[in-house]
């Protein structure tokens, strides 16, 4: 960047009130801490919230449909068994090269099936006739199921995987009408903070609240939705502050160009996702060894137990975000018109937005693309935790464990990857697109190996190994991406538009990530499996790195010094004509 640039830069961002623009006061150190404090508490709900979430609600329609008690259902992998056949249960059927069948009262042919005395010795036993008559009703003559548990909903009758993911997929669409009504009006006076303050106590009472409730399919479904709105809420007040932070930062205060800018919001942005990383992997051991303790006292259902891992993830974000919270001043911005509701207002807004949206192409294309690709490496990460439920043979290894390992493994990655991205970044100058392409070329890698599957049932994400290498690897480009897409993007937001524009970044997510679970749905719902969903998320990544190398950040940079100008001298010019109306009122009064 050349040195006009620079001074104009400066003239044009030093924050002072001429131009319309309030940074609030100087970014101190404890602020810092604060706000990466604030990452590390959140970051428990899209980890345990809402993973744990979705499978909890996937057990509670299992419930609803009646399994197993409706039939004894074929299952493919063994260690499902030892936990839907703990009562209720007559037979089930193992397939193993060969259908065996698994009886109450006696196992037969022990020696002959892997972990065979694991999944007898938790079958309770109950009387029945004719086991074979009881096969017969469940299985056709090729050995496969026949009857398949469904949860009516009206006319429709769900895939119990399938409703946990239209469930996520509803509750990502209403959050983006949520964000829509808030985005603008946060940008005024001391919403911002208040706004994070109350979307953290609604998020921490019905993240918790299951556990006071008697669990249900549909209290289940209530709170997911809600605590999800509550925390995506947060995340916009949140990021807002992101950029106004970096601005009063005594880096840029000293040297106030772009160039800073992006470095210090680049700097910030990363340590912030390592910190909410570090939270996560904490949170989940401690989530897998409380779920160990609860079942294995045998007067813990699996469903209580995730309630209580729930709650657990409740008292962490309410105590870590109390602290966080206390600790970050309000960066408020200008006041609210008089007489105007902020909802209303908002939604006024969005028009006027998509309007200064147009006025920058550059950040208008990466928005598009961060929709596109947004919805691509969460279509491999999310229903992930679902298919490892249901389509992976773990073998002998405990599912619900394996589960929670899959977790720590994702998220100790990524803040690892994090940690050593942003540092070779730094050393080897780095950009964050660079970053972005780099990661979605790994999950397009990721994604055509899981369509393996397809063709073999050797490997292709079919067994229990092949799933912790896939959270291994997800991990590597989980969180650079995650962390390079945010500063990024704040490094094309005109100045005083941060809430706005972030809640718009978050709305391209969320309004793109409801696809994902939909698509996944539906291939359960009509298909019986949601492999299909690795070729949406190879085709998204795919789109995401080609639209890349189509952004142009320093022009993106030119546009918003540009947009910023505009918009203040159009402001002045307004503010000047009202005040020649009242001035021509008075004189013929």
């Amino acid at each position: 960047m050349s040195s006009e640039d620079d001074e104009d830069t400066a003239q044009l961002l030093d924050g002072n009130e001429s131009d319309g623009f309030h940074e609030g006061p100087p970014l101190t150190s404890k602020e810092r801490k604060a706000w990466y404090l604030y990452d590390f508490a959140s970051n428990v709900v899209p980890i345990i919230g809402v993973q744990f979430g979705q499978i909890l609600l996937e057990a509670a329609a299992l419930e609803k449909a009646g399994f197993p008690a409706t039939c004894p259902n074929l299952i493919v992998n063994q260690t499902f068994i030892s936990e839907i056949f703990q009562s209720n249960s007559t037979a089930s059927c193992l397939v193993d090269g060969s259908c065996r069948a698994f009886y109450t009262s006696v196992c037969r042919n022990i020696s002959a099936i892997p972990c065979s005395s694991l999944e007898c010795s938790s079958l309770v036993p109950v009387a029945f006739g004719n086991p074979q008559d009881v096969l017969s009703d469940c299985l056709d003559a090729s050995g496969e199921e026949s009857v398949v548990p469904r949860v009516e909903m009206g006319s429709i009758a769900m895939d119990p995987a399938a409703y946990a993911s239209a469930t996520v997929s509803f509750a990502t669409f209403l959050q983006v009408l949520v964000l829509l009504s808030i985005g603008a009006w946060a940008d005024h006076g001391g919403q911002r903070h208040a706004g994070l303050i109350i979307a953290t106590i609604v998020g921490v009472l019905t993240l918790g609240g299951m556990l006071f409730t008697p669990v249900s399919l549909w209290t289940g479904t209530f709170f997911f939705i809600v605590f999800n709105l509550a925390y995506n809420t947060a995340r916009v007040f949140y990021n807002g502050a992101l950029v106004l932070m970096t601005r009063a930062s005594p880096e840029y205060k000293n040297h106030p160009t772009f160039v800073t800018m992006e470095r210090v919001t680049s700097t910030m942005s990363a340590r912030g996702f390592a910190s909410a990383f570090m939270g996560g992997v904490i949170s989940v051991v401690l989530a897998v060894g409380l779920q160990i303790a609860l079942l294995s006292t045998k007067s813990c259902s699996s469903i209580a137990s995730y309630a209580w891992i729930l709650f657990m993830a409740a008292v962490w974000w309410a105590i870590f975000g109390t602290i966080a919270l206390v600790y970050l001043p309000p960066r408020p911005g200008p006041p609210m018109p008089q007489g105007v509701n902020g909802i209303v207002y908002s939604w006024k807004m969005v028009v006027q937005t998509l309007k200064k949206i147009r006025q920058v192409p550059q950040t208008a294309l990466y928005l598009f693309l961060w929709f596109i690709y947004a919805d691509g490496f969460a279509s491999i990460i999310n229903p992930a935790a679902l298919m490892a439920q249901t389509e992976i043979d773990w073998g002998c290894f405990d599912k619900s464990i394996a589960v929670g390992v899959m977790m720590i493994l994702a998220l100790g990655t990524a803040g690892a990857s994090n940690y050593v991205v942003d540092r070779l970044a730094e050393r080897n100058k780095w950009t964050d697109k660079s970053i972005v392409i780099w990661s979605l070329g790994l999950f397009v890698v990721l994604s055509l190996y899981c369509l393996i599957g397809f063709f073999t049932d050797s490997f292709g994400f079919k067994k229990g190994w092949e799933v912790f290498m896939l959270a291994f690897f997800c991990g590597i480009g989980l969180g650079p991406v995650q962390s390079s897409s945010r500063s990024l993007f704040g490094t094309l937001i005109p100045p005083g538009l941060e809430t706005e524009f972030y809640s718009f970044f978050a709305v391209t997510d969320g309004g793109s990530t409801w696809i994902g679970p939909l698509v996944f749905a539906g291939l359960v719902q009509g298909f019986g499996t949601g492999r299909g969903i690795f070729v949406f998320s190879t085709v998204s990544c795919l789109v995401g790195i080609i639209g890349l190398h189509f952004v142009d950040v320093e022009k993106g940079r030119r546009q918003c010094r540009e947009f910023h100008v505009n918009f203040q001298n159009n402001q002045e010019t307004s503010m000047h004509q009202l005040q020649l109306m009242e001035d021509n009122n008075m004189k013929d009064e």
